[in-house]
């Protein structure tokens, strides 16, 4: 594949002659931190599934990793450690909008999955399945729920959420987000302790 443009830790690739340019290639390219999730990865993601979406000629993406011991080990909480909460809150906002650029995308995104998929890479990866079709199936899901409220407009269905129903669902992800990430850190640290053991050994 040849690359069409190469934004910061993320390589946007073609191939016109496998494909007829029809598919693009998303590679993950951090490899010396297992593509763990900066804030200028999320940005440069970000970045490519917005120029992705505007394409008229594409049917599908395909995303993957440089690396192969890992597709993604999730947030890079190293940068993380050193950063404000001012910083913390402006971080968010680029992981929001990346994830909205990723379901925004118009055509199939499936991942490559190879290697390690952890934290936050394991969810990226689960979202690359979550494109439009798939989230319009989940709208319906939710407005049965009452979480969602749409309405039409011309041949539009405009969604909103109903803040009512969403006190107890947000109270459950943020014990969730808690859970996974004390989990993560107990098998960070017994990966490190592995490590220690045959470095000893």
């Amino acid at each position: 594949m040849e690359p069409t443009t190469s934004p910061t830790l993320v390589r946007l690739e073609r191939s016109p002659g496998e494909t007829g340019g029809h598919v693009a290639g998303v590679v993950l390219d951090r490899p010396q931190a297992l593509n763990a999730i900066s804030t200028a990865l999320a940005r440069a993601l970000g970045d490519v599934f917005t120029e992705l979406a505007a394409d008229d000629a594409l049917r599908a993406v395909v995303v993957s990793s440089s690396s192969p011991r890992a597709f993604c080990v999730g947030a890079d909480l190293k940068e993380r450690d050193g950063y404000s909460d001012e910083q913390l809150r402006g971080q968010r906002v680029v992981y929001r909008r990346m994830a909205s650029a990723i379901l925004a995308c118009p055509v199939p995104v499936v991942a490559a999955v190879a290697g390690y998929a952890l934290g936050g890479g394991l969810e990226l990866a689960q979202e690359l399945g979550m494109t439009q079709p798939r989230a319009a199936k989940h709208l319906r899901v939710l407005r049965e729920v009452g979480l969602v409220r749409d309405r039409k407009a011309g041949k539009q269905r405009l969604y909103a959420l109903d803040a009512r129903g969403l006190r107890p669902v947000h109270e459950w992800a943020g014990g969730f987000e808690r859970f996974w990430n004390e989990s993560f850190g107990r098998l960070d640290a017994y990966v490190q302790d592995l490590k220690q053991a045959r470095q000893e050994e």
